[in-house]
């Protein structure tokens, strides 16, 4: 497994160009690149040439000694900088920093260490965006245990229920089936509340006649799922249509996806079907983004972004009408890109009726 984390910052070393050394702080970042998700303050210091070292926290300290095989520093009293003085030898020149580095800790570096340049390091995402063999299993375990979760939802919904039952429906069977954690507040959101893409959950009853919109997700082994899926309770031809159209919206977008498209071209095409019925005024938010250790990563499947998916690239596909004060509706799933095509993993059905 050691060799898998090497790979990663032999890639990384490979894009430093003119930076003699990296610095990262977020707990994703450092777990990609090294097997080992901090869960205090730490640094990671990543040089040219010479060796990698984790610096910690104590409290992290024992078991990232078992999990991480590189370098280990454990931080005092001294605090990050002074230890920092020890590795940032006259011959380092600039330094790299991710771009999330809080803007605190980024002024006191410039403040330390005067002689030395320090900028933002662009490259992380371009590793992390494509996905490993081992890191798309992942992905579909997570989406297996998410999918299960949403059909418990599901059946757990019928006139009289409130919206946070539904999702402690859910919720509790993907923890049953190996879900470590929810990498985003569980949504149910019922009638006229499911207009807000972004409503979580309240006590509301569910109603004859509404639209639910039920959006979540499962980390498995650290890596995210999230899928939507809207269940219409009795009837309401209103919804069902906008549902019907969200869903050909999705498949529009899908039957493009394949290596060299760009995320620009997936949205639009999304667009298109809901301009074509009068709903494109509905779509409140981009078509996806891409899932990995965060559940919102790069790349960006929106209007504005033109840079083109890449093989192994994972990422939503999620359309979504969202008429105020009467409801909505949205679907999403994930897929992979493929030379050729894109590969849906999400395998649940796009339209439920209770």
């Amino acid at each position: 497994m050691f060799r898998l984390y090497e790979r990663r910052i032999c890639l990384l070393r490979d894009k430093m160009n003119e930076f003699d050394a990296l610095l990262m702080a977020s707990s994703m970042n450092i777990g990609y690149f090294t097997g080992f998700f901090p869960g205090f303050q730490s640094l990671l210091f990543v040089p040219r040439d010479d060796e990698v070292v984790l610096f910690l926290s104590r409290a992290d300290a024992s078991l990232a000694e078992e999990t991480c095989r590189f370098r280990v520093e454990v931080v005092g009293k001294e605090g990050y900088v002074e230890k920092l003085k020890v590795l940032l030898k006259e011959d380092v020149k600039k330094v790299g920093v991710e771009e999330s580095l809080e803007a605190g800790m980024f002024s006191r570096l410039k403040r330390e260490f005067p002689s030395v340049s320090f900028d933002f390091f662009g490259g992380l995402w371009d590793i992390r965006s494509v996905k490993s063999d081992e890191e798309i299993k992942a992905i579909r375990k997570s989406i297996e245990i998410a999918e299960a979760g949403l059909r418990a939802a599901v059946e757990s919904i019928s006139v009289g229920v409130r919206e946070c039952d539904v999702a402690a429906e859910a919720e509790y069977e993907m923890r049953r089936l190996g879900a470590e954690s929810f990498p985003f507040e569980t949504i149910v959101a019922s009638g006229s509340r499911g207009a807000s893409p972004h409503a979580t959950c309240s006590k509301r009853k569910i109603r004859r006649g509404d639209a639910v919109v039920i959006d979540l997700g499962a980390r498995y082994e650290h890596y995210c799922s999230d899928i939507t899926r809207t269940v219409i309770v009795g009837r309401n031809d209103k919804m069902e249509k906008a549902l019907s159209l969200v869903i050909k919206a999705q498949e529009a977008a899908l039957s493009m996806v394949k290596s060299e498209v760009s995320c620009s071209e997936l949205d639009l095409a999304a667009r298109k079907v809901l301009e074509r019925e009068g709903y494109e005024k509905y779509f409140l938010h981009s078509l996806g983004h891409g899932i990995g250790l965060e559940v919102h990563e790069p790349p960006s499947i929106s209007s504005t972004n033109k840079a083109n998916i890449r093989e192994k690239m994972v990422f939503t596909i999620e359309p979504g009408v969202y008429m105020h004060g009467v409801g909505g509706v949205r679907v999403e799933d994930t897929v992979v890109t493929e030379k050729k095509k894109g590969k849906v993993l999400t395998k649940l059905p796009k339209e439920f009726f209770v």
